[in-house]
């Protein structure tokens, strides 16, 4: 049997997540935490953060490729409007544009399931796998809320 992963020494979603119980806002690194120790409230720490796992811990991708490593946190979640959708978030500012991220971006397209990438910056885009379609109200409505959305991605 595999032996379980745990976040060590990495901070990333600490960085790459917002927490709206602390008011702590995406892509800035949380108050409460020390980057390569972790969490100072751990014990008493906000549910959204004792909920999340992201997708290395949940066993994706190798050992070597924890997010702190690659700079990308990965998720991948159900919901109602897209039902599938990886997201990566940026931990290390260009993390985005390395040969990791478009390797897998390019993968989970080719599965059909739709990709966000989100940085840093505050920047999101929504990548459509070939075959799908956008429904007009969804995507009007993730356009009015900032996001860009493509039908194409180049590796």
């Amino acid at each position: 049997m595999a032996k379980k992963r745990v976040c060590g020494a990495c901070t990333a979603c600490c960085k790459t997540h917002g927490v709206s119980e602390i008011k702590k806002l995406p892509g800035y690194l949380c108050a409460h935490c020390t980057i390569g120790t972790g969490c100072n409230i751990y014990k008493s720490r906000p549910q959204s953060c004792k909920d999340f796992q992201c997708d290395w811990l949940k066993g994706f991708g190798r050992k070597g490729q924890r997010p702190d490593k690659t700079g990308v946190v990965l998720d991948f979640v159900i919901g109602e409007v897209l039902r599938e959708l990886f997201q990566m978030w940026e931990a290390i500012e260009g993390a985005l544009g390395r040969r990791f991220t478009k390797i897998i971006t390019r993968d989970i397209l080719e599965a059909n399931i739709f990709v966000a990438h989100l940085y840093l910056s505050g920047k999101r885009v929504l990548f459509i796998p070939r075959g799908k379609i956008l429904h007009a109200d969804t995507r009007k409505q993730l356009v009015e809320e900032g996001v860009e959305i493509s039908s194409s991605f180049r590796f």
